[in-house]
């Protein structure tokens, strides 16, 4: 699978939001591959050996966590993916359970700028084109 575009998993249950994502990864020139709960483990591919993120919804509503979603995804893949856990809530729950396997924690709503800078670190690539230019804001 060389010279494949990084790939970065997106679990994200709001549809919109989950969409400015893809748009906002897309734009910068990374693959994404999408996932809305733990249900859709079911039917998601997961694909080994190839440079990839994970940016995870912490709260998917009844069910599964973002965190419990990504832990699920490495161990289908076999692999550690650096993973970034997006928390609405302040709450200690979602701090505490990113940490314990050593994900990166951010409150909503973060900003494009920082989420990017997150993910080229963690893809070990330098930083994709800026999106200030952009005319759509996600």
């Amino acid at each position: 699978m060389s010279g494949s575009p990084p790939r970065v998993i997106v679990i994200e249950d709001h549809p919109l939001v989950r969409a400015g994502q893809r748009m906002l990864l897309e734009i910068v020139g990374y693959e994404v591959a999408e996932i809305t709960s733990g249900a859709d483990l079911e039917w998601f591919t997961p694909i080994s050996g190839v440079s990839q993120a994970i940016v995870a919804d912490f709260d998917l509503g009844p069910g599964m966590t973002g965190v419990e979603v990504a832990l699920a995804i490495m161990r289908r893949t076999g692999e550690r993916i650096p993973t970034l856990v997006l928390s609405a809530s302040l709450g200690a729950r979602s701090v505490a359970e990113a940490q314990a396997h050593e994900m990166t924690v951010m409150f909503k709503p973060a900003q494009e700028e920082k989420v990017l800078a997150w993910v080229a670190e963690a893809l070990g690539r330098q930083r994709p084109g800026s999106v200030a230019s952009r005319e759509t804001r996600v």
